[in-house]
C-alpha cells in the first residue's frame, strides 16, 4: 500500500486524507445520533442480530506439534 500512496503528490494527499477525516466525523455523528435515539429494545435487537464467526477451539497441547517434536528428540537422544 505505501507504493500506492506515494504514487499522489504531496498535495493530493493532504486533500484525500482531510477529505476522509470529514467523511469520517460526519458517519461518526449519524451513528452517535442514531444510537442515542435508538429504544432498549431495537438496541437488543440489533444485537442478536449479530454474526459472530465461527467459534474455532485452540488447539490442545497434544496437537499443537510441540509435545511430538520432543518426544521424539527424547527417543533420539537415548538411542545413542
Amino acid at each position: 500500500m505505501l507504493c500506492w500512496v506515494m504514487a499522489f503528490d504531496p498535495a493530493e494527499l493532504k486533500r484525500m486524507r482531510e477529505q476522509y477525516r470529514r467523511t469520517r466525523e460526519a458517519v461518526d455523528a449519524a451513528f452517535a445520533q442514531e444510537v442515542a435515539s435508538m429504544t432498549e429494545e431495537e438496541g437488543l435487537k440489533r444485537v442478536q442480530r449479530l454474526e459472530l464467526p465461527p467459534f474455532q477451539r485452540m488447539p490442545s497441547r497434544e496437537s499443537s506439534g510441540l509435545i511430538q517434536q520432543q518426544a521424539l528428540f527424547q527417543r533420539l537422544a537415548s538411542r545413542r
